[in-house]
């Protein structure tokens, strides 16, 4: 038996991450990209839901049962140090001493939440939209000789709210 839709497949990497406020999702949302990320880093997944039981000595079979749901998490590497990026994703400071030549921003190293609307865009034109994410990065630098210094990044999905996505976590763009 055939199937009663066209296949849509989110293939080919990610040609881009990009952030707006949170709103209604519209032709005038303004989309900001300001990092790239480092090839086959990103990954997509939702974790497996739990599961709670209520037994009792009499029956084999839970009563009862209770799922959580898991995770939705985007996450990644982005090998730059650009001002940019670390006003982004870092509480900085006023920039301080600089020499000749260089130019300097000053980090927090305390946790910074980046509460935005996330858009993932794959190379096959599909787009993930998570319409309330949680965005916190960290400094990598554990094989400097070969990589970049980095930033590990996760994204997590945030319950949606009635104004935004009709309340949908996560919106899932498919091409035509």
């Amino acid at each position: 038996m055939a199937m009663a839709h066209v296949q849509k497949l989110a293939t080919g990497g990610i040609t881009s991450i990009k952030y707006a406020d949170k709103a209604e999702i519209a032709v005038g949302t303004v989309w900001t990209e300001t990092f790239y990320t480092l090839r086959d880093s990103v990954s997509v997944s939702q974790a497996e839901p739990t599961k709670a039981e209520i037994l009792v000595d009499q029956l084999d079979a839970p009563i009862y049962l209770n799922y959580t749901d898991g995770d939705f998490t985007v996450t990644g590497t982005i090998p730059n140090t650009a001002t940019a990026v670390l006003a982004l994703i870092y509480n900085t400071t006023t920039a301080p001493y600089a020499p000749a030549g260089y130019t300097a921003q000053g980090i927090n190293t305390n946790i910074k939440v980046v509460n935005k609307m996330w858009q993932i865009t794959f190379d096959s034109g599909q787009v993930i939209i998570i319409t309330n994410g949680d965005f916190v990065a960290n400094l990598d630098g554990s094989s400097l000789k070969t990589n970049a210094l980095s930033h590990k990044f996760t994204i997590v999905a945030k319950a949606g709210t009635s104004t935004i996505a009709q309340g949908a976590e996560v919106v899932m763009w498919n091409t035509i």
